[in-house]
């Protein structure tokens, strides 16, 4: 299943995307994978995880809510850390599908033009 673009889960056996889809999925996986190795992302998550921790552990065993609460901030970065890696690994399988297709048509091409018809499918 893929994400898309409004956060729907996607079949691998829908419709296939547009071009204009593709790029999209494409351009957020970019940038997705720029956010994950920023150092400020990075520095600001390891931040927060750490202030999480520091509030579990001075907290009372007694106090639930809050633990519970600070299971819920732990699970949220989490889920918003898992979005972008998905990101990422969606744009790189539209990458890796576009560059097979791309071979695909260019050993055609090719093909044709040792056969002499000298077509150019471009």
């Amino acid at each position: 299943m893929t994400q898309s673009r409004k956060g729907e889960s996607q079949d691998d056996n829908s419709e296939p995307l547009s071009s204009e889809q593709q790029h999209r999925i494409m351009e957020v996986g970019e940038e997705a994978s720029r956010l994950l190795q920023s150092p400020v992302y990075n520095l600001a998550y390891r931040n927060v995880m750490d202030g999480i921790f520091h509030n579990f552990i001075e907290s009372h065993p007694k106090e639930e809510k809050l633990r519970e609460s600070l299971y819920y901030q732990v699970q949220g970065l989490k889920e918003v850390t898992m979005l972008l890696a998905t990101s990422v690994a969606d744009a790189q399988r539209i990458r890796t599908e576009l560059d097979e297709e791309n071979s695909v048509d260019r050993k055609y091409q090719e093909h044709l033009s040792t056969q002499g018809f000298g077509l150019e499918l471009n």
